[in-house]
């Protein structure tokens, strides 16, 4: 049939046309774009995990260029800290020269001192100058920041030192000092009276003491102290606490009200606080004259006050001394004088340090603000032991005597006592390792300086008889070897070397020196509330991708160990060249170890850390790009086939759509011949 109202051979023309167009269309965009997909309906689900793909590749390059910063970050500060090792060297050779004093003259020992001023100010200055893009590197300020401890120090709370009365003076010479708990008025009576048991009894104002014949001042105190109103304590010092003390008369106790109270914590932190005192006495001359006086040997702080004096006068010359740092706790007493005419105010024992030389090296805290720390001492550390119980020697003995740091030989003659024994064995300790002391059975006790399984003691008689053992077996034995500190932190086993202490786990990293004090059973515990270096080293912002490094202060005044600081050696330090140039030398040894511990600990970070981590997010971007490109990238080869297939159907559209057009004109024909 022949129409021309409808002509459908073109209508299909020009629909295969179209689609030759579309074809050819989308060839030349894939060709242009080098894409595949260029708009969602070139295929969905692709486009869905290519723009995923796409999220998945920006986040690991921000990764890798992240940890490519801080890699920056640890070599910008392993680089000061290399400077800081030299000077450190250098201050080793100087102390070393100086101990020479048998060929140094005092003015090369003072120009060596000039050297080492000079060391310790370059060594500040590195601290206080290494920044990266402005922020502080070796300052502290990368630290982390710790609770529950004050960072390793001794410290000890004085409690209401204004209510001090009158001693109560024995018969036997044992004076006491009480002191008044809370506010009990300003006339408390105390009476000591002979009776069947030591009790002690409070009623009003008025205290009974009833104490056995023959009690004891230790006795005494003990009751005195268990009582709700007083504190007591034994003041004079050369007379023993177990001494009788006879019937003493009723006196009365001058109170006052309850304020100065005061918090005496030490600058710097390390065992050798450890029972360190704190005595506040009267005698000085005027108000405002209260002075202060350190001994460093007997680690005892005394504080000479006026009789007029108050707490906020004596906590200024506590923290002018600069050995402490005393806080009012109670400002309520603080224009209150602190004493009325007694001798000895006050006297307390600095705690001990449960924890020193703490170091955090990471932490993960997770969506925590902070990371509760518990450490259970499960066994203590032990030193090396030997036990010698043959008394003076009956017969010449040739003994030899070593510990970790070497041997030295003894030839003792017969007749030697154990004390002298002791006496020469002590003399060499610093060369030997070894220290000898006798027990209250006269016994001669070798025991190694050093704790753990590294500290040892040996003794062996090469001529001549010594037997030693362990002190609690009679079998003979020549050596001993101390134990390691075993313990748990937060449940995990830690690893334990003489008294130090190590965790790494994947949330915590940290090591530190436990006292000697602690036992087993024993719990420390403390608070990590920030701090440290976070690095986002991943491409999701969660915990698992970051990790938190401290880096710690440098400085002199934080450097040190065991043996005190760095800065100590600065001229008129404690351990000045011309001072205590053996001191000196285990300061420098102590500040080399850490510093050298502190870059093996950036280098591992760097190493296993972020430069494993670089390695690992370059394979994963290689593979996501990888994905991404199959999934979206054009295939160039196909899609030229398709371009080439879509120009010839849409030549040929075109050709057949013109055919289409000229039927109709047949119908023309049809009319000529009518």
């Amino acid at each position: 049939m022949t129409r021309i109202n409808t002509n459908i051979s073109s209508i299909i023309a020009q629909t295969n046309l179209s689609r030759a167009n579309d074809q050819l269309q989308q060839s030349l965009t894939r060709l242009s774009t080098g894409l595949r997909i260029n708009t969602g309906k070139d295929d969905p689900a692709g486009l869905i995990a290519s723009e995923n793909l796409r999220s998945d590749i920006n986040g690991v390059q921000k990764g890798i260029s992240n940890s490519q910063r801080a890699n920056q970050i640890i070599s910008t500060a392993d680089s000061a800290l290399g400077q800081v090792s030299s000077l450190l060297n250098d201050l080793r050779g100087l102390v070393s020269e100086a101990s020479n004093t048998g060929a140094m003259s005092e003015a090369q020992i003072q120009a060596n001192q000039l050297q080492v001023d000079s060391s310790l100010a370059a060594i500040d200055r590195i601290a206080q100058t290494t920044s990266f893009q402005g922020r502080k590197l070796l300052d502290g300020s990368l630290d982390f920041i710790t609770s529950g401890i004050i960072d390793g120090k001794a410290t000890v709370t004085v409690a209401g030192v204004t209510d001090v009365a009158a001693s109560l003076a024995g018969q036997s010479g044992v004076d006491f000092a009480a002191v008044a708990k809370g506010t009990v008025g300003n006339a408390v009576t105390i009476a000591i009276a002979t009776g069947a048991a030591n009790t002690g009894s409070v009623v009003g104002s008025a205290i009974t003491i009833t104490v056995t014949t023959g009690a004891t001042a230790a006795d005494i105190l003990n009751v005195v102290s268990a009582t709700a109103a007083v504190n007591a304590l034994v003041t004079a010092s050369s007379l023993t606490p177990a001494t009788a003390v006879s019937n003493v008369a009723a006196t009365n106790l001058a109170g006052g009200v309850d304020g100065n109270e005061f918090i005496i914590t030490a600058n710097s932190g390390g065992v050798s606080w450890n029972g360190a005192q704190v005595i506040i006495t009267s005698g000085g001359a005027a108000p405002g004259g209260e002075t202060t006086a350190y001994n460093t040997t007997t680690n005892v702080l005394t504080v000479t006050a006026t009789s007029t004096s108050t707490a906020s006068e004596i906590l200024t010359a506590i923290n002018n001394d600069g050995h402490f740092n005393a806080v009012l706790l109670n400002s309520n007493g603080s224009g209150t004088a602190v004493a009325t005419g007694t001798t000895t105010l006050a006297g307390a024992t600095l705690s001990p340090n449960k924890l020193s030389n703490l170091r955090i090296n990471q932490a993960n805290f997770g969506t925590s603000s902070s990371i509760a720390v518990e450490i259970n001492i499960d066994t203590q550390a032990t030193q090396a032991a030997l036990t010698y119980s043959g008394g003076t020697l009956a017969a010449p003995v040739v003994l030899e005597v070593g510990g970790d740091k070497g041997f030295n030989t003894f030839n003792f003659g017969g007749g030697t006592s154990i004390v002298q024994i002791r006496d020469a064995v002590n003399q060499l300790s610093d060369a030997t390792g070894v220290t000898a002391t006798v027990d209250t059975k006269g016994n001669l006790i070798l025991n190694s300086l050093d704790f753990g399984s590294a500290g040892f003691v040996s003794a062996k008689a090469l001529s001549g008889t010594f037997t030693t053992t362990d002190g609690v077996s009679p079998t003979a034995i020549t050596r001993a070897t101390g134990t390691d500190i075993a313990l748990r932190i937060n449940g995990l086993k830690a690893t334990g070397a003489g008294l130090n202490a190590t965790l790494n786990s994947s949330t915590l990293s940290l090591s530190f020196t436990a006292d000697k004090t602690l036992v087993a059973g024993e719990t420390v515990t403390f608070s990590i509330d920030g701090g440290g270096a976070k690095f986002q080293l991943g491409p999701d912002v969660v915990s698992s991708q970051q990790a938190r490094f401290g880096i710690q202060s440098v400085s002199t005044a934080q450097l040190g160990g065991l043996n005190g600081k760095l800065f100590e050696m600065f001229s008129g330090g404690t351990k000045a060249l011309a001072t205590d140039a053996r001191g000196a030398s285990a300061v420098v040894s102590d500040v080399i170890n850490a510093i050298t511990t502190l870059r093996g600990r950036l280098g591992a970070f760097q190493k296993t850390t972020l430069d494993t981590n670089i390695a690992t997010l370059t394979d994963t971007l290689s593979n996501l790009i990888d994905a991404q490109s199959t999934i979206r990238d054009a295939d160039f080869a196909a899609e030229s086939a398709n371009l080439t297939r879509g120009q010839i159907l849409v030549q040929a559209g075109t050709q057949v759509l013109q055919i289409s057009n000229q039927r109709p004109q047949a119908i023309l024909a049809l009319l000529r011949q009518g």
